[in-house]
């Protein structure tokens, strides 16, 4: 079991990730009981943290909006793609160049080796496109092979933009958490495998060749029982956050 210090950075974590999360869900992520999650949000939120709770089918514990910024924490995924933005930021982006730098110096002033080395290697090898160009395109002749190497449980990789959406391939297995999205619709079509999306009311369960829409603000909860290709296509501001 991990100690109370290590227990609430993982509970910060987990409470970072869009959605709502029950406490049962919580207790088994963290190998604790009920109690000592309500006791570690009790914790986090004398530290300073707006933890929120709702009850009901479909409630649990999110992490809001305060009145001050907390510190953040960040996968090793998360702070690459944050320090390539701010590096982006601090070289093109009139009037917060230098805000961008000095958020930058501090991010990188704490990042691995390993870490800097991606950082740096990513901005050397990408090149911007002009706004009056399209979006960069997937070749298809890449995604079995993308498909094949994947190891992880939940994984994506947006293919391609169209508009204000993105194509985004998954390969996934096991479940996500509960979770809604307030003003965007999100379309799944499985492409491999069985895809299942539990509602309120009922389970959607598609198979190949099969796709649906989950409308805005339902609150739903993806899971594939065995290993699942499926595409997304949905506002590239819904940022994937598979755990």
């Amino acid at each position: 079991m991990l100690d109370t210090s290590a227990r609430l950075l993982r509970l910060l974590s987990l409470l970072q990730a869009p959605g709502d999360w029950t406490g049962a869900e919580l207790a088994e992520r963290l190998g604790v009981s009920p109690r000592t999650v309500r006791n570690d949000v009790e914790r986090l939120r004398s530290l300073g943290y707006p933890v929120h709770a709702r009850r009901g089918a479909v409630g649990g514990y999110r992490l809001g909006a305060g009145a001050d910024v907390p510190p953040l924490l960040l996968d090793d995924e998360e702070a690459v793609a944050v320090a390539v933005g701010l590096r982006t930021a601090a070289g093109g982006i009139a009037g917060i160049e230098e805000t961008s730098l000095r958020a930058l110096a501090k991010l990188e002033r704490i990042l691995p080796a390993r870490l800097r080395r991606r950082v740096n290697a990513l901005q050397t090898y990408t090149v911007a496109v002009p706004p009056d160009r399209p979006g960069p395109t997937a070749d298809p002749g890449v995604l079995p092979a993308l498909v094949a190497a994947c190891t992880d449980q939940w994984f994506n990789q947006t293919l391609t933009r169209v508009n204000e959406s993105v194509v985004r391939l998954g390969v996934v297995q096991g479940e996500y958490h509960w979770h809604k999205h307030d003003a965007d619709d999100e379309f799944f079509y499985v492409v491999s495998g069985r895809f299942l999306i539990d509602l309120e009311d009922r389970v959607i369960e598609l198979g190949p060749g099969q796709g649906v829409t989950v409308p805005k603000g339902t609150p739903h909860r993806p899971r594939a029982p065995e290993r699942t290709v499926i595409l997304m296509v949905e506002t590239a501001g819904i940022v994937p956050t598979g755990d």
